[in-house]
């Protein structure tokens, strides 16, 4: 119960401090660079109701300041030999794979005590192992429409398509958003930022702008990023979690191995890139590696695991992003309970039998 009024606390301070984004763009004291960004973000917002039909919301009308860079930092834990997330339950958004702090301080503390307690341990053979922990901060969070989500400073510092891909990102939330099924909701709102994100700038710009080569560029490096994700952790479960149980002094050696290797790994990927994604070279992330674990790679694997059903459905829909979110959404309003109850597997029954509308 502490946790939940440690929450609404610091959510109403972020209220009470924010202003309104009239204020701020009226502030000569305020940089250009900031205005711009929001600017950018009412761009957004209104693209994304008009043609994206996401969810209309009070969401971006004000503005807060930061004092740290971010406005939640979020704790994900793991099995120490599996990628098994270990969860946290909650009204509303049920159980969920990680768990946000309004401060950096609470959160590396949160993370020690989910490391130290003995509660948390794992007993492997004869041994009990502490779980593996990541601190990450957040650029921006969603409360689902409960309360207007404001404009944060930690926004504004990205790139352009990076800011529009966050608004949307975000924006998905408003409007599909299951219980208990974050996994899922996170993949969707990514696949439909990144690809919504694309959408906008050819929309602002023309399809053979700089912009959009660049954002082409982003969109293909996601997409190397994601396959990355998916190849390791299979090579995670054959040469870790399966021997966890039969041989663990093994397990570790080769968990250390592993991630030992990660950065020969993901050079790797990027030399055999080539343009097989949006016919581009991607845009190399600068990664390092030295602090992955367990939780870190199921954090990575809550974003970038597989998009290929809602990747089939998108293809489906001539590349269309006002009819994929326009289909999908009305599928959810119309059988909700059956969409929720595994909904990959229902967008691949809808894939089968119906096909992308022209309109809704």
């Amino acid at each position: 119960m502490s946790y939940i009024w440690d929450a609404s606390v610091g959510q109403w301070r972020y209220m009470n401090r924010a202003k309104s984004v009239s204020q701020v763009l009226e502030n000569p004291h305020i940089k250009k660079e900031i205005k711009t960004a929001i600017g950018l973000i009412q761009e957004v917002k209104e693209y994304a109701i008009k043609e994206m039909r996401l969810k209309a919301t009070a969401n971006y009308s004000k503005f807060v300041q930061l004092d740290e860079a971010y406005p939640t930092y979020v704790v994900t834990a793991s099995h120490p030999l599996k990628l098994e997330a270990i969860t946290w339950s909650f009204p509303i958004v049920g159980t969920v794979p990680y768990i946000g702090f309004f401060g950096k301080d609470k959160a590396i503390a949160f993370a020690k005590k989910v490391k130290e307690g003995k509660e948390n341990h794992f007993k492997i053979g004869e041994e009990k192992y502490m779980p593996d922990v990541h601190v990450r901060g957040a650029p921006a969070y969603s409360t689902l429409g409960w309360f207007p989500d404001p404009i944060f400073s930690s926004m504004v510092r990205s790139s352009e398509r990076r800011i529009v891909d966050l608004v949307i990102h975000e924006s998905v939330h408003a409007t599909i958003f299951i219980g208990s099924n974050i996994e899922f909701n996170e993949r969707f709102a990514n696949f439909v930022g990144l690809e919504g994100s694309l959408a906008f700038l050819r929309n602002k710009y023309g399809a053979d702008s700089e912009q959009v080569k660049k954002a082409r560029s982003e969109l293909a490096a996601n997409k190397l990023f994601s396959e990355f994700i998916d190849k390791i952790s299979k090579e995670y479960e054959g040469s870790v979690e399966k021997i966890a149980e039969k041989d663990t002094k093994k397990a570790i050696e080769n968990k250390i191995k592993f991630y030992a290797n990660l950065p020969n790994r993901y050079e790797s990927i990027w030399k055999a890139a080539g343009t097989k994604y949006y016919g581009v070279t991607p845009k190399k992330w600068k990664l390092t590696f030295d602090k992955w674990n367990n939780a870190v790679l199921n954090a990575h694997r809550v974003y970038h695991a597989d998009f290929a059903v809602m990747r089939l459905l998108f293809e489906s829909c001539d590349r269309d992003i006002k009819r994929f979110m326009l289909w999908v959404a009305k599928e959810y309003e119309d059988f909700e309970d059956k969409f929720a109850d595994a909904p990959d597997d229902y967008l691949k029954n809808v894939l089968s039998e119906k096909a992308c509308p022209k309109s809704i």
